[in-house]
């Protein structure tokens, strides 16, 4: 399958070389949505325009629905207003607000007047959502649901139901049931809504203890929230309890990658902003003040070996291990604070849980750096037949992993209790603390040892 995906894109690529860009996009007919966004991705923006108004207005707007933010804004912007409302128009809501959330206000109020010319409900919708964070469980659902009054029949429903076209019919996972002020009050599957005997009332087959999403949710608590319950759809209610809209399971599948994908960039100190990012400039600046900030944290470590310059001089065999302990020290770090803050960002630890945690991370530091220990122990002797080097060497890697686990450990969970996103803060302080930690202790316990340092 990647074989042949992969002959796609070179075909149409060579297509696009001779200038036939109908070609190009005949061959991207019966390619899934998610593979031609990526393949827009990766070409020049003069390519992207032309492949896209070549297509037809919805395959289009299916593909820059699934393609990078930034593409698909460098796409928006070449493209006309009027190609724009026609791709809008053929999108759920929730694709069309996240599309046209990318551009200026101004682009935004201009594209949502003339939607209102072609379709005025649509226009009404996307304004609405257009009004929610980004990040929000209001930035991120859908205003296409069914929705009924407790008192009506399921046979009612039923009727409804039928009238549903196919394409909004394969969402349809609930009938959100609600009173006559709009207030969510149940739900109904589907299922067993059409199984239900006709002359019922929703209210007596409805699950009147549905889980709701509020507007103003985090987006990242919404879709956790479908991974605790396993959850296909979750209505959505305002501060008066009103149903106003739904997430899928599809949107908080989205949700998940983003934010993994933003905490993994934190971690390694760039940005998720980098992913479509062309302009070197750009991503050379996001990466950069995390860069200069280890540059700190390895200049306090010059200072910290220049203190002992003299007795390094004496007992040159320390240095060597140097680069060993500082590294050993930063790896230690990273494992448990990279497994720290997934139990964080998944709400799978707790206060209680937290000290156990640490406990057990303590348990396992010192195993590891037993072992680690006694095998340097060993090297040293076999190696340099100088058994007390091996021994500053290994109870040195033995302080250097406890030290590093539990700072690995405690400082994601401090930035978590004190309101600091632990993935943006955790990378780059264990890098400087346990670097400049590290080589105090490897320092001191050779001049504790060895009397020359």
């Amino acid at each position: 399958m990647k074989d042949d995906l992969i002959q796609l894109f070179e075909s149409v690529r060579a297509d696009l070389e001779r200038e036939d860009v109908a070609g190009a996009a005949v061959r991207l007919e019966d390619a899934a949505s998610t593979d031609v966004a990526d393949l827009l991705a990766s070409l020049a923006s003069e390519e992207r325009i032309l492949l896209v108004r070549a297509m037809p207005a919805d395959r289009a707007a299916e593909v820059l629905a699934e393609i990078d933010d930034r593409s698909a804004t460098d796409v928006l912007e070449l493209l006309q207003d009027a190609e724009i409302v026609d791709m809008l128009d053929t999108l759920p809501s929730d694709d069309a607000a996240d599309l046209v959330g990318q551009l200026d206000e101004q682009d935004q109020d201009r594209l949502v007047d003339l939607l209102g010319q072609v379709d005025r409900q649509d226009a009404l919708e996307l304004r609405e959502l257009l009004r929610y964070p980004e990040d929000t469980a209001g930035g991120v659902m859908a205003k296409e649901y069914l929705a009924a009054d407790h008192d009506q029949s399921v046979g009612t429903v039923q009727q409804q139901i039928r009238r549903l076209p196919d394409e909004e019919l394969d969402q349809m996972h609930y009938c959100f049931v609600v009173d006559e002020d709009g207030r969510l009050v149940g739900q109904v599957g589907l299922l067993k809504l059409l199984l239900s005997p006709v002359e019922r009332r929703l209210r007596e087959v409805m699950d009147d203890e549905p889980l709701v999403g509020h507007v103003s949710d985090d987006q990242e608590e919404i879709a956790n929230m479908f991974l605790w319950h396993d959850l296909v759809s979750l209505p959505i209610v305002d501060a008066g309890q009103r149903l106003v809209g739904r997430v899928t399971v599809d949107d908080a599948m989205d949700v998940l990658t983003e934010e993994a994908t933003e905490d993994v960039a934190r971690l390694a100190g760039s940005s998720a902003e980098e992913v479509g990012e062309t302009s070197v400039w750009r991503i050379g600046r996001a990466r950069l003040p995390w860069l200069l900030l280890g540059l700190v944290g390895q200049l306090v470590a010059a200072v910290v070996m220049s203190t002992f310059e003299e007795s390094l001089r004496t007992r040159v065999i320390l240095a060597f291990f140097v680069p060993m302990v500082m590294a050993t020290g930063g790896n230690t770090g990273m494992q448990t604070s990279s497994i720290m803050i997934r139990l964080l960002v998944t709400h799978d630890l707790d206060r209680l849980r937290a000290g156990r945690h640490l406990l057990r991370e303590l348990g396992v530091a010192l195993v590891l750096g037993a072992v680690l220990g006694g095998v340097m122990v060993g090297v040293l002797a076999a190696w340099k037949q100088d058994v007390t080097v091996g021994v500053v060497i290994g109870l040195s890697l033995m302080a250097v992993v406890v030290m590093s686990a539990m700072v690995g450990s405690l400082v994601p969970l401090l930035c978590e209790r004190t309101g600091v996103d632990p993935t943006v803060a955790t990378g780059p302080f264990i890098t400087t603390t346990n670097d400049v930690l590290g080589l105090l202790a490897y320092l001191w316990i050779a001049e504790a040892f060895l009397g020359a340092v």
